[in-house]
């Protein structure tokens, strides 16, 4: 009979010892053992950042460092991870920050070396499915998920990730290439509209807004934001007809107001016509991130802002939509 090799003891330490190849190829089965930065955090706040992201754009450049915050009419650089980039169609853009001093990190060590801040370009779809052997908040699990362990390796542009499932005393070690971040497509300029968008608009939760562009969505592929003409306080997401619904609107009670500098047609604005489907996505990615605030601001002409909050992890960003270009037939 055979005699069963023997396996060296464990002795405990997560040390990265793999040889980087000498002749500069890279293989995704390498570690990452000289780590250009690393910090630690847990499935839920890592994973409700990347969702936010994923809704609009497959790849992404992630900012780690100094970058600004995301802010739809000021900001300012603060520690963390960040994510500005827009859609294909040039239809959304997402501005989104967590920061290091918030509830989403348990280590943060990231050298900036005389720059702001690190460049990585990340495939959301890969970078998803290797977080999601993280589990977020359950049965056995901690309230802020299991540990993740990030690790990057510059002159080699690769990620690794080191995910812990305490309870199941198992650990998934996954390292993989990044793309060429200038191969990705240009951060958007978003721009101040902050003296445009006086109307705002507050929501009780993100489900309220998913489940009224979700029903509004059933016959119509477009909406507008407005002030309820009829009850003070109040605002409306208005179903643009499709010949059989003449009306049909979604009116939230309270929450809506006018800010410093309109008064008059102003303050009682009505937005463009905004694209049903890009919405509803926003409204669903939204609540899966569990956001806990959601605003949305808007003038007559202008683009819409979705402002959202995280309070528990730091969270904070928002969504730009592009109004439809109405035509002249529209207007007959």
């Amino acid at each position: 009979m055979a005699t069963a090799k023997q396996v060296p003891e464990d002795d405990g330490e997560d040390e990265l010892n793999d040889p980087i190849p000498e002749d500069g190829e890279t293989n995704v089965l390498d570690r990452v053992t000289d780590p250009a930065f690393q910090f630690n955090t847990r499935a839920t706040p890592i994973r409700l950042f990347f969702r936010v992201v994923d809704v609009l754009v497959d790849e992404a450049k992630v900012k780690v460092g100094a970058a600004p915050t995301a802010e739809w009419n000021k900001s300012k650089d603060v520690d963390g991870i960040h994510v500005k980039a827009v859609d294909p169609a040039n239809v959304a853009m997402v501005n989104v920050t967590m920061p290091k001093s918030a509830g989403g990190f348990d280590k943060w060590e990231v050298p900036l070396d005389n720059q702001p801040y690190h460049v990585l370009g990340v495939n959301n779809a890969t970078m998803f499915k290797n977080l999601k052997y993280g589990r977020m908040a359950g049965k056995g699990v901690d309230s802020d998920g299991d540990p993740i362990a990030v690790r990057y390796g510059d002159g080699l542009r690769r990620l690794e990730t080191v995910i812990t499932r305490p309870n199941q005393r198992s650990q998934r070690v996954t390292a993989w290439n990044l793309i060429d971040p200038d191969s990705i497509r240009q951060e958007p300029d978003i721009p101040d509209l902050s003296s445009k968008l006086n109307n705002v608009g507050h929501f009780e939760s993100t489900r309220a807004l998913k489940d009224a562009v979700g029903e509004l969505s059933s016959h119509s592929d477009h909406v507008r934001v407005r002030a309820d003409p009829d009850a003070n306080g109040a605002f409306q997401f208005h179903a643009d007809g499709d010949g059989f619904f003449r009306s049909d609107f979604v009116r939230f009670t309270d929450g809506h107001e006018v800010e410093d500098g309109a008064d008059g047609d102003a303050a009682r604005a009505e937005s463009s016509l905004f694209s049903m489907d890009y919405l509803k996505d926003i409204a669903k990615a939204l609540h899966a991130a569990k956001m806990d605030k959601v605003v949305v601001r808007w003038g007559d002409e202008y683009p819409a802002i979705f402002q959202f909050f995280n309070e528990e992890y730091g969270i904070r960003g928002v969504f730009m939509l592009a109004p439809r270009i109405q035509s002249d037939e529209d207007d007959d």
